[in-house]
């Protein structure tokens, strides 16, 4: 990935020859319109007239995730950084955020402070984040919000006590 792929990049050439045809971006309006845009065989959509025509661009660069996120599928690519809808968050998903954002909070506090939070701080955190994640998640008949949150709150008390464990400040 050593050069940029802009918006007025030529098309993708790859060793997947059904792919040497598809253009990297769809076009992007000049100046902000109503009109519709055509992303080949991938998507139609109206551009509400207070979009911002730079927000458009997905990015001058595209990263590891979105390549692979384009190979997998070019209307799942088109939808989530060409037009920017949200994704339909999985309790997976979900739960990883929230154990991410508590552990994110207890490193940037080390790093102020040279020292860890509480385990039961950093649980709390976990479960404020978790409480933020739920509403926006699908879950399956089979899963339990409940035991999907004392799972996350087990991980995070096990990485924080284990974490003690290990680095003893």
């Amino acid at each position: 990935m050593g050069s940029a792929l802009t918006a007025s990049a030529p098309p993708v050439q790859s060793g997947f020859p059904a792919l040497q045809d598809l253009p990297v971006f769809a076009p992007v309006p000049e100046a902000p319109s109503t009109e519709l845009i055509v992303a080949p065989e991938v998507a139609l959509t109206k551009i509400p007239a207070t979009h911002d025509a730079a927000k458009a661009d997905p990015a001058p660069v595209l990263s590891p995730s979105q390549v692979r996120c384009f190979f997998d599928c070019p209307a799942r690519w088109w939808f989530k950084y060409g037009l920017q809808l949200p994704e339909r968050k999985n309790s997976s998903l979900a739960l990883g955020l929230a154990v991410h954002r508590a552990l994110e909070v207890n490193f940037r506090e080390k790093i102020e402070t040279r020292e860890d939070l509480e385990t039961t701080g950093v649980v709390c955190v976990f479960r404020e984040a978790w409480m933020e994640q739920v509403p926006e998640t699908v879950f399956t008949p089979d899963e339990s919000q409940g035991d999907l949150r004392r799972l996350g709150e087990r991980l995070v008390a096990k990485y924080m006590d284990g974490k003690r464990l290990t680095n003893p400040s």
